[in-house]
């Protein structure tokens, strides 16, 4: 080795920054390992036709005259390390799927879950009347598991659907993500709709036709998000 070779000005400014790099490194593992789960929600619909405000038109769901006919889909999975428990919902502050003030929920369908093992039900009734809000429920959901939901309901905003309740285990409660970017749609007699077209991060196979295939180029594009998102927990 050349003399004078450990004497080059270059090594203090490298053992700094390899010395910066291994504190960032270890408090990124720390708080890694350190967190624990927690739960996402995510909706996303249209308004499917709305009274216009003629006395001799009626809109009508199902026998009953109502002002319009929103449709939403609602996103609900575990985000975080670890598992949650149906049993630590508290008794309380309950999972409640509901919609604003002076409107009404219509019909609640499950559309899809990641396994039939995670049990998740809700307490909608086609007899009730006037309804505001649905208790929801499950048996657990491990990383990255969830269920969607289909909402017809009277809000004129798609994304009006909540989900509320206290969870044992996740002091930062439920994370609401954004459902993207919402553009107008012509329907024929309707008029114009209102579609959002969601970007976050649900999970593909709850985001996805069941049982069709999915493009190559979406498969890495989700998987390359979800990856992104385990890394740096992009809240």
């Amino acid at each position: 080795m050349p003399n004078g070779f450990w004497d080059s000005p270059v090594w203090g400014p490298l053992g700094i920054g390899l010395a910066v790099v291994g504190l960032v490194a270890t408090a990124f593992f720390a708080w890694w390992f350190a967190r624990g789960p927690g739960l996402a929600v995510q909706a996303s619909g249209s308004t499917l036709i709305s009274s216009p405000g003629n006395e001799r038109i009626t809109v009508q769901y199902d026998g009953e005259v109502v002002e319009r006919v929103t449709q939403s889909i609602v996103w609900l999975w575990r985000t975080g390390r670890g598992n949650v428990l149906g049993s630590d919902i508290v008794e309380e502050d309950p999972l409640v799927l509901s919609v604003p003030d002076g409107d009404k929920i219509l019909d609640v369908s499950l559309l899809r879950e990641s396994r039939v093992t995670n049990r998740f039900g809700h307490d909608f009734s086609q007899s009730a009347v006037e309804v505001k809000a649905v208790n929801l429920n499950f048996k657990y959901l491990d990383r990255g598991q969830g269920v969607a939901l289909e909402v017809y309901h009277t809000a004129s905003d798609p994304e009006a659907v909540r989900v509320t309740g206290t969870i044992m285990g996740i002091p930062s409660g439920i994370r609401r993500t954004s459902a993207g970017s919402t553009m107008k749609v012509p329907v024929g007699l309707v008029g114009n709709v209102t579609v959002t077209i969601p970007t976050g991060f649900v999970p593909w196979h709850l985001r996805g036709a069941g049982g069709q295939p999915r493009p190559l180029r979406d498969v890495l594009r989700d998987t390359a998000a979800e990856t992104l998102r385990a890394m740096l927990w992009i809240r």
